[in-house]
């Protein structure tokens, strides 16, 4: 009996605090951020159906909603770089970096290898060399 009366309340508090950590986390968020993650999951769905155009135009929304969200310009960078939109995509990128991706390596290293890809090796040097390891 004392069991099931301890399992019961154990049970409650559980419940209790999932259902505070749930709620913090949706009431955390601004309408505009709740907005700009719907819009970068449906660019992101997208993108991986091969839908550029769609995949586009959800991503510049998730990124005029939420202008410091790192992740929506990366993506968005991403969609812009396979279309073709190399400088766009490159300023997207960098504007991640100086909105606070400064401490993300793998977002230098996404910017490194655009530059690379488009051989801009001075660019990767002088931009990077701060960043990632370099030799000479």
């Amino acid at each position: 009996m004392f069991r099931g009366i301890v399992f019961c309340l154990f049970g409650l508090l559980l419940t209790a605090a999932i259902g505070c950590q749930i709620n913090r986390s949706f009431t955390s968020m601004s309408p505009s951020q709740m907005l700009g993650s719907k819009q970068s999951r449906l660019g992101i769905a997208a993108l991986e159906r091969g839908n550029l155009s769609e995949a586009e135009k959800h991503l510049e929304d998730a990124v005029k909603l939420n202008k410091n969200d790192v992740d929506h310009r990366r993506h968005y960078a991403e969609v812009l770089w396979q279309q073709g939109k190399q400088q766009e995509a490159l300023q997207q990128l960098n504007e991640a970096v100086k909105r606070g991706g400064q401490n993300s390596a793998s977002l230098h290293i996404a910017l490194a290898e655009k530059y690379l890809e488009i051989q801009q090796y001075t660019t990767v040097h002088t931009n990077f060399c701060g960043a990632v390891i370099c030799s000479g």
